[in-house]
Parts: structure tokens; sequence; C-alpha cells
């Protein structure tokens, strides 16, 4: 029937095909090009979002929450009309996005940036004299006691750091941060918020709850990997035994 009445529209339908899947082609990989300005950040500014075409967002979207999440993730229309309302609001009006495929996770758009948060892990009392080696979130941490030489060991980098053993208590507890914490950094006599420590860190608030905080039984903190050591039980003079401890990121 269409051929009948329309003899050219066949032809013409072909070809708007084909410039509509060479439409699609260019978009994904103009999106895979933008995408690599925020390829694996778990914070980026809300500006990047805003000045994408709305055919770029939805693939941008995509690209980012499928290598966040581990998996092939396609924001539908309600989260795509959700998240270009979010991130065109006004600054003082913190949103928070959920869906059903995002699972106990959840994009929060505040202070201008656009953040994928995800629940803290548990917390947990680590007895690392009995079990050296646990994980905690995406951090596996480790423990090893020695006999102090009389040097102190050379640290490779903030995710490493050593006590006294004798005066480091045997369980330690690892959990996330709140914001009531603080720490006395090494060197200082007067305990400093943990907020403040991690903004003059650059961490932003999403990455400060997956990171782990070690506390005492006070349940102040005596050590966050990679970010800063505490002046709790260093080692002096009259040290006998070390215990060393390492933080690796899972990559």
């Amino acid at each position: 029937m269409l051929k009948t009445h329309f003899p050219y529209a066949e032809g013409g339908l072909d070809a708007a095909l084909d410039a509509l899947e060479d439409d699609a082609v260019f978009l994904e990989q103009y999106a895979r090009t933008e995408y690599k300005k925020i390829k694996g950040e778990t914070c980026t500014p809300v500006e990047f979002w805003k000045t994408q075409p709305r055919a770029l967002i939805h693939r941008l979207l995509r690209l980012w929450l499928s290598e966040l999440l581990n998996s092939d993730f396609i924001p539908d229309f309600d989260m795509m009309e959700r998240f270009c309302s979010a991130i065109h609001s006004p600054e003082n009006e913190p949103k928070h996005i959920l869906s059903a495929g995002l699972g106990e996770n959840k994009i929060a758009v505040r202070s201008g940036q656009v953040l994928f948060v995800s629940p803290s892990p548990p917390s947990v009392c680590w007895d690392y004299r009995k079990q050296p080696r646990i994980q905690w979130g995406k951090y596996a941490l480790s423990a090893e006691l020695n006999d102090f030489s009389g040097s102190i060991p050379k640290l490779d980098d903030k995710f490493s750091t050593v006590f006294d053993a004798d005066e480091f208590p045997a369980v330690i507890r690892v959990e996330a941060w709140e914001h009531a914490d603080k720490m006395i950094p090494f060197d200082a006599k007067t305990p400093k918020n943990m907020k403040k420590i991690f903004t003059d860190a650059h961490i932003g608030s999403a990455e400060r709850f997956q990171i782990p905080l070690f506390k005492n039984a006070d349940s102040s903190v005596v050590w966050v990997p990679g970010v800063k050591h505490s002046d709790f039980a260093k080692i002096t003079n009259q040290t006998r035994k070390i215990v060393s401890f390492r933080a690796q990121e899972d990559r």
C-alpha cells in the first residue's frame, strides 16, 4: 500500500533510518569522549552535566552509573526527568535521586556537585592479633606485630602507619566517619574535628563515608588511612613492640 501510493517513500525511510543510526553512533562516540572527564569519579561537577545536551546526558548517566555499579544500568524516563530537574534546581535545595536499579545507592545533588553515594560499610571490632587481615568496604586492612629494633620503620605513604603495640588496644574499632568525630593529629596537642581534616585534605563529602576510621575505646580517631596519622601510642625510647597497619584500596 505504502509503495503504491508513495513510490519513493521506501527509499526515503531507509535513508532516514540510516541517518538516525549515524546520529546514534556519533552521539555514543561523543558521550564516551566526554565521559573520560568524569570516569571513575563519585563526585562530579553539576556544571559538567548542565552544559551537556539532553540526548547526551542519558548516555553519560548510563556510562557513569554502569561503571560505579559494575553492571549495566539504563536510566528510565522518570529517573532522567528527576535528574535533569535536580541539576537545574537552586544550589541551596539539595536533591536525592533514588531508583530500584541503584539498590541502596543514591545520587545526591548538592553544593554544586553530583554525587554517587553508597551506604557506609558496617562498624567492626577488629582483633588484629588473631585476625591480621580483614576487608572493610573497598579497603583491605592488614596488621603486623614486631619487636622494636630501635629505629622507626619508614612509612611508604599515608596508607601505612605504626604504633607502640603495648600502648595500642588489642581490639580496634573500624567504622565510617561521623560528624562528631575528632582526632589529635601527630605532633598536635588539641583535638581537631574530622570534618575540618577531610576538608583540608580535599576529600568530598560522599567519599568521606567510605574511608575507614580507626577508633580506640573512647571513640577518638587514631588513624585515617590516606588522610592523617594521630598522636596516639606513638613510638618512644621506651617502646618494645610495634604494630604496623596498612590499608590497600581495591581498584
